[in-house]
């Protein structure tokens, strides 16, 4: 069922803008969180327009086919500023490469500092399949130095009955990665992996 499937990313959403407007404490060791994405094209703190430039140098177009200064707005941040989100799918129709996986888009969240969430989507497949792929990437996450660990971080709602999305999260300084499935209950899944900059 869509509606899960919306509900979750929206979930996700929110919370990586949550996750910026709050001050969490640094991580004692462990690895940094990496901030360049697609290749070195894009990196966090970078305007709207250096993200646009930088992904469409890449070969990456608007999903929805919109003009590649078009964001939307899915609400305000602490301060009152608008928060501009922007979903960019790859040249390849295959997906783009990271971490050994393809992943089929690139969400982008914008506010007055400039870039602070990325989020990868992966393509809906079935639900064994994609839970393997799940395990094969957060041991990619963990050799990468992120100590991810299980926690709950959102919750969905279909039917009217209220679920949590529980997936793994790790935060160093002022970065956050996270990883979280989206079930469908007709036994599709996907992956969504989250790099948050507070």
């Amino acid at each position: 069922m869509k509606s899960l499937v919306i509900i979750a990313t929206a979930a996700a959403m929110l919370l990586a803008t949550g996750c910026r407007e709050k001050s969490a404490g640094n991580t004692a060791g462990g690895q940094a969180i990496e901030g360049s994405f697609a290749g070195g094209a894009i990196h966090f703190g970078d305007s709207r327009q250096q993200v646009t430039r930088g992904l469409y140098s890449k070969g990456f177009t608007d999903a929805a086919g919109l003009d590649e200064a078009h964001f939307d707005t899915i609400g305000a941040d602490a301060a009152g500023q608008p928060v501009l989100v922007k979903v960019l799918v790859p040249a390849d129709t295959a997906g783009y490469d990271y971490l050994g996986m393809k992943w089929n888009n690139l969400q982008v969240q914008c506010d007055d500092k400039g870039l602070y969430s990325v989020t990868m989507h992966s393509r809906y497949g079935a639900k064994a399949a994609v839970d393997r792929q799940y395990a094969q990437l957060l041991e990619a996450l963990k050799h990468k130095g992120y100590a991810m660990q299980k926690t709950v971080i959102g919750q969905s709602t279909v039917v009217g009955e209220s679920t949590d999305i529980v997936g793994y999260r790790y935060q160093h300084g002022n970065r956050i990665v996270q990883i979280h499935n989206n079930d469908e209950d007709n036994g599709l899944s996907s992956i969504s992996l989250i790099f948050n900059q507070q």
